[in-house]
């Protein structure tokens, strides 16, 4: 792996004999190559930049239903929060919770037993029928 570090530079004595402060100079540590092209410089710090990123990306994979669970983990626990500060108190807010849950489970299961108790009704008549029909047979 290649690790990059300033060289000290010495000032350039110009044409005009003020000194002029170069370009910076980048070192490689490995070696004693100088490189100087600004071009070359952040075309190779950019593609370290994007092998780390690639890297972390790989380092860190997770699912996108893991990631769904907790998020909807944290929303319930907000609203959990919410309801404490709103009604002053976990217990008062948890029986709201409580309420709210039982009156949803009570319109959902309303038209399941209306249809269930139709259905029953039904097979009673037809097993009726069946033994009058069957009852009259010699």
């Amino acid at each position: 792996m290649t690790e990059w570090r300033r060289r000290p530079v010495r000032p350039i004595m110009g044409s005009n004999g003020a000194s002029e402060s170069p370009s910076p100079v980048l070192v490689r540590q490995d070696s004693d190559s100088v490189v100087t092209d600004r071009a070359v410089v952040r075309k190779q710090l950019d593609e370290a930049y994007d092998r780390g990123r690639r890297d972390e990306r790989q380092s860190r994979k997770s699912s996108p239903v893991v990631g769904l669970v907790v998020l909807i983990v944290v929303v319930f626990g907000t609203l959990l929060l919410y309801l404490a500060a709103r009604n002053g108190s976990f217990r008062n807010g948890g029986a709201v919770v409580d309420n709210k849950l039982s009156a949803v489970e009570e319109s959902a299961t309303s038209p399941l037993r209306g249809a269930a108790d139709k259905a029953g009704s039904a097979l009673e008549k037809a097993g009726r029928d069946l033994k009058q029909k069957a009852g009259d047979k010699p």
